[in-house]
């Protein structure tokens, strides 16, 4: 009977080893290859570049004729930049009162200016003027001109003539700050000023016309025919012709706005600029 328990349990133990060692164990976990490159795995966010800084820029108009030069400096001519050639006349263009420039660095009494045409030099800073929301305007009949911007400040030594081109630097009430002519600035009634880009358009014209006619009467009266053949409907265009080929308009202290000699930094008037002068100076 002992015996018989023993085959038993043998049996089953053998079993139990077979059924073991038939048993496939399980497949090792795939290898897993490591990248080329162990940042590209989990490449780090690039940090954002810092915005560039802007260079300083600024608008500014020209407030009398002045001339754009090739080196801050007052003298007439200048070294050729490449030290080989003879010196040259420290002129690249003329300037009129109303032309827009950007402005850049300054460097004494002269300040870094662009033209229209992508011409850059330098110019007095006196001869621009750089103001925030500077509004153009003009002026289509005479108008009265005020110390301060009260009805009770009217200077009767001064008129403002039609057609002056104006800058708007300020308002007030009933009244606008203005720069007639020159540096120095005014105040007219709102009810006189008129910001119809065409007529802005004939004041410019005008301008340059009136800083021409003396000394330059044929570009002057090329001026007039420019302003007859685009800008025939306002009301400048006949001031414009009257005043070119009519008898000169009186001038004077009295008039804010002269119109043969803008006046300077300093108010007085001077004779025009030659467009080919080396020297800016306040007309």
């Amino acid at each position: 009977m002992l015996s018989r328990s023993i085959l038993v349990l043998t049996a089953a133990a053998v079993l139990v080893v077979a059924a073991c060692d038939n048993k496939k164990p399980d497949a090792p976990p795939a290898a897993v290859t490591p990248p080329a490159n162990p940042q590209a795995a989990a490449p780090a966010a690039a940090p954002a570049a810092a915005p560039a800084a802007a260079a300083k820029s600024d608008a500014g108009y020209v407030i009398y004729t002045t001339v754009l030069k090739r080196e801050a400096s007052d003298k007439p001519k200048v070294d050729d930049p490449s030290g080989k050639g003879k010196p040259q006349a420290n002129w690249l263009a003329t300037l009129y009162r109303g032309e827009r420039v950007t402005v850049g660095k300054e460097e004494g009494d002269y300040i870094q200016a662009k033209t229209s045409g992508e011409v850059e030099g330098w110019v007095k800073k006196a001869s621009l003027l750089i103001a925030p929301d500077v509004t153009e305007a003009t002026v289509l009949e005479a108008a009265d001109a005020f110390d301060r911007p009260d009805l009770l400040a009217l200077n009767s030594k001064k008129k403002i003539n039609p057609g002056t081109l104006l800058f708007v630097v300020k308002n007030r009430d009933q009244f606008s700050e203005v720069n007639a002519t020159g540096t120095a600035t005014v105040w007219v009634l709102n009810g006189r000023i008129s910001t119809d880009t065409n007529e802005i358009a004939v004041a410019k014209l005008l301008a340059k016309a009136r800083s021409l006619k003396d000394s330059k009467k044929e570009d002057a009266m090329g001026l007039v025919n420019l302003a007859k053949s685009n800008f025939a409907s306002t009301k400048l265009v006949a001031v414009m012709e009257t005043e070119l080929n009519g008898p000169a308009t009186g001038e004077g202290s009295a008039d804010v706005a002269a119109a043969a000699a803008p006046a300077g930094a300093g108010g007085e008037a001077k004779p025009a600029v030659d467009a080919k002068a080396a020297e800016a100076k306040p007309q």
